[in-house]
Order: C-alpha cells, then sequence, then structure tokens
C-alpha cells in the first residue's frame, strides 16, 4: 500500500554480504523489520533491504537470485510484500565493488579507493597523492568558495569538489591527503567526487604513495583547472591592532602542515613533540579604499611574510605579540571573501 505509485524494477543479484542479524524500526505503533544485502551483478553493486523477514535464512552469501517487483528507492532496491525471490544459476562477470552494509558504514563512509568511489552511491573516505589544484573561485554572489583538486591512488585519479572551510586550505603537488564523506557525482558529463558538509581534509603520512608516480596522463583535462583564479584582484588594506598573538609547538612533519601538538603528540603521524612552532595572530585591517574593519585570524606562514619576521627564533606569545606591534602598521593587498584573507601580498 505505501509503496503505491513506485516504479517497480526486476533483477538478478550475486549476493555479496547479508545483515548479521535482523534489523527494525518503529512506525507508529508497529515494528517494521527488515534485512540489507550488497548485491551485484554485471552492471554494479547495490543495497538492498528486504523487508520480508521469512527470507532471511533461505538467502545466502555467495549465492545468485532473481528479485522480481523490487522497488527502487533512490540508490537502494527495496524487496517488499509483492517481491518474489528465487534462487538462480550463479551469476558470472560480477562487477564488485568495495561496499558496507548500512547498518556497518562508518559516518564518514568506507575506505575506498578512487574507481571504486567514483562509483559506489554511498559516501567514502579516499586517500591519494594531489596531483592538480584548482584556483579559488566563488559561487552564489561569492558566498560560497569552491576549489577542485585531483588525487591518484593505485586504481586511478580523481576529481574532487571542495567547499568552504576545505577549500580554503593550501594544498600543494604530491602531498598525500585524506579525504572523507566524498560522493559520486557527474558533473558536466565527467564523473568526479563532491564534498559534503561533514567532509574533512587531512594530510597524512602514509609511504604506500610515497613512490607513486605521477606523469603527463594523470592531469585531467578540466577547464576548472585552467580557468584563472577569481580571487586574483586584491585590494589594499591596512592592519592598524592585533587583539591575539599565540605560539605553539607543531608537528615538523611537511605532511602534518604544521598541526597543533597534544598530549605531547601530533594527532595526525604520532611524532612527538620537538622545537618547532607555529604561531596565530587575531589582527584589525581596515579596507583602505572603504574604511570598513575585519577580524580575522592570520596563521604561520601569512605572518611571517606579512610582518618580515622569523617566529620560531621568538621566545614565547609574548615575545611574538610585542616583535609584531614593532612593525604595525602593516599594509598588504588581499581579497577578502566572508571575513577571511585570499592572496595576500605584502605591499
Amino acid at each position: 500500500m505505501f509503496y503505491q505509485g513506485d516504479d517497480k524494477v526486476s533483477l538478478s543479484f550475486k549476493i555479496i554480504k547479508k545483515s548479521s542479524a535482523l534489523q527494525s524500526y518503529k512506525k507508529g505503533d508497529s515494528l517494521v523489520t527488515y534485512f540489507n544485502l550488497v548485491a551485484a551483478n554485471k552492471d554494479g553493486t547495490y543495497i538492498v533491504r528486504v523487508y520480508l523477514k521469512h527470507k532471511y535464512n533461505f538467502i545466502k552469501e555467495g549465492m545468485s537470485y532473481r528479485f522480481t517487483d523490487m522497488i527502487k528507492k533512490g540508490d537502494t532496491f527495496w524487496a517488499v510484500s509483492t517481491t518474489t525471490i528465487g534462487c538462480i544459476a550463479p551469476l558470472k562477470n560480477v562487477t564488485t565493488l568495495d561496499m558496507e552494509l548500512p547498518e556497518n558504514e562508518k559516518p564518514e563512509g568506507a575506505s575506498r579507493c578512487l574507481k571504486d568511489a567514483l562509483h559506489c552511491p554511498h559516501k567514502s573516505t579516499v586517500k591519494g597523492k594531489v596531483v592538480q589544484i584548482s584556483p579559488l573561485k566563488r559561487r552564489r554572489n561569492g558566498t560560497l568558495v569552491v576549489r577542485s583538486i585531483s588525487l591518484k591512488d593505485t586504481s586511478g585519479v580523481a576529481k574532487i569538489c571542495l567547499f568552504e572551510s576545505t577549500a580554503e586550505m593550501q594544498f600543494e603537488r604530491d602531498q598525500i591527503l585524506q579525504v572523507t564523506s566524498v560522493y559520486p557525482k557527474i558533473f558536466q558529463g565527467a564523473q568526479q567526487l563532491t564534498g559534503s558538509v561533514s567532509t574533512k581534509c587531512q594530510f597524512v603520512q602514509d609511504d604506500n604513495f610515497k613512490d607513486l608516480p605521477v606523469t603527463e596522463k594523470d592531469f585531467l583535462e578540466d577547464h576548472d583547472f585552467d580557468i584563472e583564479e577569481d580571487l586574483a584582484d586584491g585590494e589594499p588594506f591596512q592592519i592598524n591592532m592585533i587583539s591575539d598573538a599565540y605560539r605553539y609547538l607543531c608537528c615538523s612533519s611537511e605532511g602534518c602542515r604544521k598541526k597543533k601538538i597534544l598530549d605531547n603528540k601530533c594527532p595526525i603521524c604520532s611524532k612527538e613533540s620537538n622545537n618547532t612552532y607555529g604561531c596565530r595572530i587575531t589582527v584589525e585591517a581596515e579596507n583602505c579604499n572603504t574604511n570598513v574593519c575585519t577580524t580575522a585570524s592570520l596563521f604561520n606562514d601569512d605572518v611571517c611574510s606579512l610582518f618580515s619576521i622569523d617566529q620560531h627564533t621568538l621566545a614565547s606569545s609574548d615575545d611574538l605579540l610585542y616583535n609584531l606591534s614593532l612593525k604595525l602598521p602593516v599594509h598588504f593587498t588581499a581579497k577578502r571573501v566572508n571575513n577571511k584573507f585570499y592572496n595576500m601580498k605584502k605591499m
């Protein structure tokens, strides 16, 4: 009854995985019972939700079945009261992707190679070597910051579209990057992965990727990587005041991007603390054209470049603040988006 109007689909599958126990949820005063399958055929790997609990012991992993009159719900197939299920001869040449049962799926998505992530309908965590980096771009009247990167692993190369804080990160060629919670998407006729609100990027140490070669054929022919940076034309600003300056121990490993040391260890590579320092300052910068002031945080290399200091030689946060104050006012050009500065250049 509540399936009325849905399209019915009949398909044959080889069963790859089955729920270890019956699943259930409350619907009004009723308890709805079902189990999940990871099922594959020559066209791909899918999730099938079976509402026929009497079929739980009938369906076995590794065997093949014909599902007649299923309901297609997004990327999932539902076997309902009108569905018939019968055992058939073993299917051969099935396309098997690394896919978890829904109840076992990690919040950040299962770890998959790039090739599988591009074809899996569910979110994935991927890892690879950075090949291409697009300039930052602005969408939705300048309120949304977007950047594309391409990663390579042993399965191939994939473009990943990032938004907001992940797009604002600084990337470099040949870094090893892990990206969580990405989904496949077709954009302008090409397959890519796209980030979500829960996507996180983390630079990691992984010897499996260290010697992975990157050649000319790994560079994608994609206009996102060709268009000139639309944040290039900056405006003049002047820093008149520093409201906070903080110097902290950070990891010395290049791949960890000066990650702050916690509990005497790097939270990424677990390397113990040493004498490497990072810094963060909060400044008030005035637009020299409009006289509008912006409060923003600046980190590490931007601080050293704008103030012409080597903060590693400073003894403390107080020492850092004192030496920075001697440099005021500081003039620079930059593009400001959502109280953040891009392409900062000292004047």
